[in-house]
């Protein structure tokens, strides 16, 4: 899956994108990611076998110039990377809830000051363990088949 993510678009080939991943193999590291979610998002992400942090440097390696695209190529990464999920048979969903202080908890906490774009995804094996409804209730059920198809 992160092969998947490798490829996403990426200006000067910068791939800008970092992963912060937790597995249910490794319950200390999955229950310290786990408790940077706010409460309400911990209720259905304990469920998860993957949990993990997508964030993007906001400057060029090669000249340390501001990278205006890098929140479009890390975003592009994250695609891939859950496209790929979905393609292998896993369940995934992406959000957004992270704050200071509970980021600063995390493994990346020491690069925050060059990191931009923090997104939260999770991965379920077992569909059966994937939640009906995400935050606010919304779907996240899909497919790879085209609509109507």
């Amino acid at each position: 899956m992160f092969e998947a993510a490798r490829w996403g678009a990426s200006c000067f080939n910068e791939q800008p994108w970092r992963f912060v991943v937790a597995t249910k193999e490794n319950p200390e590291q999955f229950d310290r990611l786990l408790a940077t979610l706010m409460p309400k998002n911990q209720e259905w992400a304990k469920t998860a076998w993957a949990l993990g942090i997508t964030v993007g440097k906001k400057t060029f390696t090669h000249n340390s110039s501001p990278n205006r695209f890098g929140l479009h190529d890390t975003g592009a990464a994250l695609a891939n990377l859950m496209i790929q999920a979905t393609a292998v048979e896993f369940m995934s969903t992406g959000w957004a809830d992270l704050t200071r202080e509970r980021h600063a908890r995390t493994a990346a906490s020491r690069t925050i000051s060059t990191l931009v774009r923090r997104s939260r995804w999770a991965m379920w094996r077992d569909p059966r363990n994937h939640p009906p409804t995400g935050p606010g209730g919304r779907s996240r059920r899909w497919s790879l088949e085209p609509p109507g198809g």
